[in-house]
């Protein structure tokens, strides 16, 4: 083999100098700030991992009492994911009308809760010095009439449609994980338990 010829080994490096401890720390941070990032960028993945297993989790009872009544895993899954969203939209049936015909009833309502705050004696001393009910009438009239309320809640209408279709997205997401690790539950936990022997 040939030695090549590198030159003169120049001195080692003093860790003690502040250049060097500077350089360690920078770089240190900007790791764990890289760190965070992407862990906070998928935050809202482990949450929806972590939501499908406990529903699995507790789902996973009755699909054990479907399977000693001589039922098939395949099928005892599928009948009480079935149960869970008919109770789902049950509810959804039994809640949604009550809270929409409040909703309704305030926005109604509104004007008529304005004035009676104008009505109060010390609330109308208030108005009068800084007109802050005043203000108030005027800007929910506007957003009711030009039906900025809902629009401005969600941030517009494209804040709307991202809403809705990332509500969409997660559940979905949910749903979908949770019949997996229902339906794979009993290979995972006897890997599991075979790694704890």
């Amino acid at each position: 083999k040939e030695k090549i010829d590198l030159g003169k080994l120049g001195a080692p490096l003093n860790i003690e100098h502040p250049f060097y401890f500077g350089f360690l720390a920078a770089s240190g941070a900007l790791i764990a700030i890289t760190l965070l990032r992407a862990l906070q960028s998928a935050s809202q993945v482990f949450v929806l991992l972590i939501i499908s297993l406990f529903l699995a989790m507790g789902l996973n009872p009755a699909v054990v009492a479907l399977e000693k009544r001589k039922m098939k895993r395949g099928v005892a899954v599928s009948t009480i994911v079935v149960a869970v969203l008919l109770l789902v939209a049950l509810a959804a049936l039994v809640v949604v009308p009550p809270v929409v015909r409040q909703v309704n009833e305030f926005l109604n309502g509104a004007p008529q809760l304005i004035d009676s705050l104008k009505n109060n004696v010390t609330i109308s001393k208030l108005n009068d010095q800084y007109g802050f009910i005043d203000s108030m009438q005027k800007k929910f009239q506007e957003y009711v009439a030009n039906g900025k309320l809902i629009s401005g809640a969600f941030g517009g209408v494209v804040g709307v449609g991202r809403t809705v279709l990332s509500g969409v997205f997660s559940t979905l997401t949910v749903m979908v994980l949770t019949l997996y690790f229902l339906s794979s539950l009993p290979s995972v936990t006897s890997l599991s338990y075979r790694d704890w022997e």
